[in-house]
């Protein structure tokens, strides 16, 4: 095996294998079993050219799609390689001076790039859609010599639309969706923006954008798809270091993570975001008898689990929620931001109270709507409060998951003064 290789990890392939790209003199893909370390050239067949990695998909892990600048040597082709047979085939042949090819999760040849010069000589960089209904391409955008470098498309998502980083009418770049009339429909731009998007973090399935960073004396995260805001959130408690998540399990579920700091080397670390999925497959929790629980910050993740958790999507969903002392509206609760603008837009779009509609499973909430504690505030202190919540959340989750409970009654507190103003029914109190 050559030295001086560059590796391209596959993780979904079943006999852990691994593609390289040979960089001596020519650029040849390998295919390296890492259990047998077995070196296998794919591209053996071409002397003298250059190939290019740019496709692998988990919907048909045995299809390699590469560029081969072959049979024109000035232009990079498609081609297809069966990973099996090491049969190549020729499927776009480049014959419009294309510069890069983009291929989607389906191995469908979506779009491509190329640079153009116009009479007065200035450069363009042009965006070309390719039609399937005749296999034409259409011109959708084309980009300008000042921002070719910090304008690229990033992404083919699954119906394939084309996302994109643009920063031609801003001093930085914000990511963006391009429709197939050349329209860009803005998804992502950082509150209060000090630099470029840095890193972008797509999902493993769908291939949309859900989170990007950005480096402004340090690099910090954000959430596109609100489900993963909480997620971002405990990795920022958990370490006050840079936060990079280096890969996802193809669920999205398993990210590896790393934090790194000018005062410790860096750590790497396993987050599973959804440790239920764990306490089901050990035989610890019944699948549709779970329940999310917290208080204060937790009643935030409750809340969040509830209103953000796509049942269809991640082939899960909580049973019911008990919650108390949680911040359903963070622009009411967290300082700072919400001063500006773009401050209190981002901190809307993380607040469970903006998706209330997606909760269809019951929910006790204590302390804001249904049950009222009219001498707390954030929290319990008296005891006769704590137990009979207690009792109350005990008929809940007896109700709504199963099992025994000792039917509530308000005369066995002393000096109890609560109310309940939504769903006494659904605390057996009517």
């Amino acid at each position: 095996m050559p030295d001086d290789v560059l590796l391209q990890y596959t993780t979904f392939m079943t006999k852990r294998v691994q593609a390289y790209i040979d960089t001596t003199t020519k650029y040849k893909i390998y295919l390296v079993n890492i259990l047998t370390t077995k070196t296998e050239c794919l591209t053996k067949k071409y002397d003298n050219v250059q190939s290019k990695l740019i496709q692998l998909s988990p919907k048909d892990p045995n299809k390699i799609i590469i560029t081969i600048n072959s049979p024109d040597p000035t232009a990079n082709s498609l081609y297809q390689i069966n990973r099996k047979t090491h049969d190549i085939t020729l499927i776009e042949k480049n014959d419009q001076s294309f510069e890069e090819y983009f291929v989607d999760n389906s191995l469908k040849i979506r779009c491509a790039t190329k640079l153009v010069t116009n009479l007065e000589g200035n450069v363009f960089k042009e965006i070309y859609k390719k039609v399937e209904s005749d296999h034409n391409w259409k011109f959708l955008i084309s980009y300008d010599i000042d921002n070719i470098r910090s304008s690229t498309i990033i992404s083919i998502d699954n119906d394939g639309a084309i996302y994109l980083v643009d920063s031609r009418d801003s001093e930085f770049n914000a990511i963006f969706k391009l429709d197939i009339n050349g329209i860009l429909q803005l998804i992502a731009k950082p509150p209060n923006q000090k630099a470029d998007i840095n890193k972008i973090l797509f999902h493993p399935k769908t291939k949309k954008p859900i989170a990007y960073s950005v480096t402004y004396l340090k690099d910090k995260w954000y959430h596109i798809d609100e489900k993963i805001s909480y997620d971002l959130d405990i990795l920022r408690k958990f370490n006050e270091g840079e936060l990079d998540i280096l890969s996802q399990s193809l669920d999205n579920l398993i990210w590896t993570v790393s934090f790194q700091s000018g005062e410790q080397p860096p750590k790497y670390y396993l987050y599973n975001r959804n440790a239920v999925r764990w306490a089901i497959r050990e035989g610890i929790a019944i699948k549709d008898k779970v329940a999310i629980y917290g208080g204060s910050y937790g009643g935030f993740a409750t809340l969040a689990g509830l209103a953000f958790t796509d049942e269809k999507e991640e082939n899960f969903g909580f049973a019911c929620g008990v919650e108390f002392s949680g911040p359903a509206n963070l622009g009411k609760s967290i300082s700072g931001n919400p001063d500006t603008k773009e401050g209190k837009e981002f901190l809307k779009s993380c607040s469970p109270s903006k998706y209330a509609n997606n909760i269809k499973k019951p929910l006790l909430i204590a302390q804001v709507v249904y049950v009222l504690y009219r001498d707390e505030g954030h929290g319990f202190v008296k005891p006769e409060n704590l137990l009979s919540f207690v009792a109350l959340k005990e008929y809940f989750l007896s109700k709504y998951l199963g099992g025994r409970c000792e039917k509530f009654n308000k005369n066995d507190f002393k000096n109890l003064k609560l109310e309940v103003l939504y769903g006494k029914k659904l605390l057996g109190l009517d």
